[in-house]
């Protein structure tokens, strides 16, 4: 198997869900949450799974994931290092939708509360 090969993206759509080999299925929810954009380890960990095509969907880890082959796939999730990382990141990313305590030096208006919560984009 060559580079060429390897990297070629197989025709699917960008949005398409596929079933991941179950060391990478941690990735799906984050790459639907932004959370990955600014969590150490989160952009690496998607451009680590196959750089070529990371630049060519232009950083879109939904894009990545469904762009990228069958065997990088295969490949990345036989690579224990590879897995713990995403383990990690997925810990991390649990913890924090997990968190409901706000955090101290946040100051909210008073209209602002959990059942009142504000959005992000």
């Amino acid at each position: 198997m060559n580079a060429e090969t390897e990297n070629q993206v197989e025709p699917v759509t960008p949005m398409r869900r596929r079933e991941l080999p179950p060391p990478l299925q941690p990735l799906e929810p984050l790459a639907w949450n932004y959370w990955w954009s600014w969590a150490p380890d989160g952009v690496e960990v998607f451009r680590d799974l196959n750089p070529a095509i990371w630049e060519q969907c232009e950083r879109n880890p939904l894009a990545l994931l469904a762009q990228t082959s069958d065997l990088r796939l295969a490949q990345v999730a036989a690579d224990p290092a590879f897995a713990d990382r995403i383990r990690r990141l997925s810990e991390r990313f649990n913890a924090y939708l997990s968190d409901t305590q706000i955090s101290a030096k946040l100051q909210l208006a008073p209209r602002i509360s959990s059942q009142n919560p504000v959005a992000y984009f």
